[in-house]
């Protein structure tokens, strides 16, 4: 009769627990609960669900937040019905949420977005915005274009807005325009961004680095009035955008624009610039690579020397062969590789008296080298480092085993 009792105390105390747990937990626990639900990726069971009809703001913040990052495409018609919460931290959370649930949002969700544009609150349409633009559509596309060209900001251009970039704040300035411009270079909508960048003399609107940024992020042919003011500005980021962006146009109109950028005081510029140059295939900036990798910064030196693997030059040669002994191993990696796109002959007579590179991550750079210069020296040497003595080597060779010859990688 004792044993009966306990079961059934034992019974009724769990079923209570599970009432508790779920209903009459304070405050504090069901913080916990939220956090426990994210970190399991777990709606328990409607648990969460139940959370976003909490008293609490923040409450129902915390699970639009748990919501979101779960993923579960369940919740958003839910989490749409939050985007109307009397609570501006709450609807900024639900907008945030809904941008990032697995899968496409229902077509009433997607409308209930484009809905809340009209939200009194700039932060709350700024992460609206910046849902759409990670689900959005064609229609959502134009919205978003249409909503910021209603609201540019009036006065004389361009709008100079200096930022630090390294900012760590939660909240940056014109969150509304900043998200926005990032919505629509995540949709790639050129249309909507060059008129929102550009006047209508082709000029930049804003002297800003998300402006900047979104510039870069197109097909330059579309940008590259943008990109060529940006690149001879005053402000180093601004000229590395415009180096990153220019790479990718007709040298004969960007050729004379990025060779000046060569000489540029900044390392993160002149680092922008060496690539903007292999990709242009500027032979004309042979001599200035020359200088560079024999006197600039590590990273910049290889850049030049990736350069070299595209621009042919005899007069190269010798340079390569005295830097293969180079103290960097990521310097000696480069050598071999434009010696071996420079003069193959002579690449691989020198390899034949070389002994593996010391250094792990060079010898998985000359793996990763192997496999595109293919051939049956290739195929040797990749068998043998197959079963090189760091097994941090052996994935780069069997991948590119793998590349050109499957069946030899089986």
């Amino acid at each position: 009769m004792k044993l009966k009792n306990v079961l059934l105390t034992v019974a009724l105390t769990i079923g209570a627990c599970k009432t508790i747990e779920i209903a009459e937990l304070r405050y504090d626990e069901k913080l916990a609960r939220l956090m426990k639900l994210e970190d399991e990726r777990s709606v328990g069971a409607g648990e969460l669900q139940t959370r976003f009809n909490e008293y609490e703001p923040q409450l129902r913040r915390r699970a639009a937040l748990a919501a979101g990052r779960i993923g579960d495409n369940e919740s958003a018609s839910l989490l749409a019905g939050l985007l109307e919460d009397p609570e501006e931290t709450v609807r900024f959370s639900a907008a945030f949420a809904l941008g990032l649930l697995d899968g496409d949002l229902p077509p009433d969700v997607q409308a209930a977005l484009q809905a809340a544009l009209s939200d009194p609150s700039e932060e709350v349409r700024a992460r609206v915005i910046e849902a759409l633009g990670r689900k959005g559509t064609d229609a959502t596309e134009d919205a978003i274009g249409a909503h910021l060209l209603d609201r540019l900001p009036v006065g004389p251009t361009p709008h100079v807005w200096g930022e630090d970039i390294d900012s760590a704040s939660i909240r940056l300035p014109r969150p509304e325009l900043r998200l926005g411009l990032f919505a629509l270079s995540r949709l790639q909508s050129l249309r909507w961004s060059w008129n929102i960048l550009a006047t209508e003399e082709s000029h930049p609107r804003f002297l800003w680095w998300p402006a900047a940024w979104t510039a870069s992020r197109f097909q330059p042919e579309g940008m590259s009035p943008l990109l060529l003011h940006y690149a001879g500005s005053g402000d180093p980021y601004f000229r590395l955008l415009g180096a990153r962006g220019l790479g990718a146009l007709p040298p004969d109109q960007s050729g004379n624009a990025v060779l000046a950028l060569l000489d540029d005081p900044e390392q993160s510029v002149r680092f922008e610039a060496v690539r903007s140059v292999a990709s242009l295939r500027l032979s004309a900036a042979i001599p200035k690579l020359l200088d560079i990798w024999h006197t600039d910064a590590t990273n910049i030196q290889i850049e030049a020397l990736k350069a070299f693997s595209v621009l042919p030059d005899a007069g190269i040669v010798e340079s390569l062969i005295d830097r293969l002994h180079d103290p960097s191993p990521r310097i000696r990696a480069a050598v071999l590789r434009a010696l071996a796109f420079q003069d193959r002959e002579t690449f691989w007579f020198l390899l034949a008296g070389m002994d593996p590179d010391r250094n792990w991550m060079t010898r998985a750079d000359f793996a990763r080298l192997l496999g595109e210069l293919r051939g049956p020296r290739s195929l040797s040497l990749l068998q043998q480092m197959a079963s090189d003595r760091d097994f941090r080597v052996r994935p780069y060779a069997l991948r590119a085993l793998t590349q050109f010859d499957p069946e030899e990688a089986v």
